[in-house]
């Protein structure tokens, strides 16, 4: 897992990369390290954290391509933190994909989340759409 502590890059200083950034947001330990163990045994660059105040600045920071958020917090509004997530993530904001343990789907269509997963979740379902997701960003940008 790569530390959060890192000083916000400039866009123009990112070294070019056919890798993906994933950042996880997940308020449950355990599943927020399966997550990221098994991203990056697929070759993902993955970052990870709990929701916070520093969230978003950990995001602004990592520049990631994808965010595989969480939607159940406790004391945070998933919807408000999408808005933050897209809003400071410069002129590339992330694809943002969406699990809960609750039927949610109403999120899905509100806030233009690239998709939404009901928990529990595949994990081979949920990399081969991260690795459709990753490619088609990076065949975007480079056009």
């Amino acid at each position: 897992m790569h530390s959060l502590t890192l000083a916000s890059p400039s866009p123009q200083l990112r070294p070019i990369s056919h890798t993906a950034r994933v950042f996880v947001i997940e308020s449950d330990v355990t599943l927020r390290r399966l997550f990221d163990q098994s991203l990056r045994r697929s070759g993902f660059d993955t970052f990870s954290g709990a929701v916070g105040k520093s969230v978003t600045e950990s995001i602004k920071a990592v520049q990631p391509d994808i965010v595989l958020m969480d939607f159940d917090f406790l004391d945070v509004n998933a919807l408000d933190l999408i808005y933050k997530i897209k809003t400071h993530s410069g002129t590339h904001p992330p694809a943002i994909i969406a699990l809960s343990d609750r039927d949610r789907y109403h999120y899905h269509v509100a806030e233009d989340v690239a998709y939404f997963f009901s928990k529990p979740v595949r994990i081979i379902t949920l990399l081969d759409l991260l690795r459709r997701i990753s490619s088609n960003r990076m065949l975007h940008r480079e056009c």
